[in-house]
């Protein structure tokens, strides 16, 4: 995690050692239509999974949108999408939308 303007937030750390910001993930996915929620989870160095919550009309297509845009910030990372619900806040109460658990952000 790296402090930015007195928040944290984490970077993904790529299979090449090359690190990526929080800002360049959400960018890649905040313009999709019918994505009304998402939270980007990096469990290895070379495996990400995202949740999101899709407007029902946008289930059978958004998947692969969300794999397009993140393939062109994350290559060599294996992208999971599960679609869910809801998503629920971290312990603190606070949403993350970008988490990394490989402990090296």
């Amino acid at each position: 995690m790296r402090p930015t303007g007195g928040r944290t937030v984490d970077y993904f750390e790529m299979p090449d050692g090359s690190s990526v910001s929080p800002y360049t993930l959400t960018g890649a996915l905040e313009a999709i239509p019918g994505l009304a929620q998402f939270q980007i989870v990096q469990t290895a160095t070379n495996m990400v999974t995202i949740r999101a919550v899709v407007d029902q009309d946008r289930r059978p297509t958004i998947d692969n949108q969300i794999r397009d845009r993140l393939r062109c910030v994350l290559p060599n990372v294996e992208i999971e999408v599960s679609l869910v619900a809801s998503i629920e806040n971290a312990t603190s109460g606070k949403f993350r939308v970008v988490l990394s658990q490989t402990g090296k952000s």
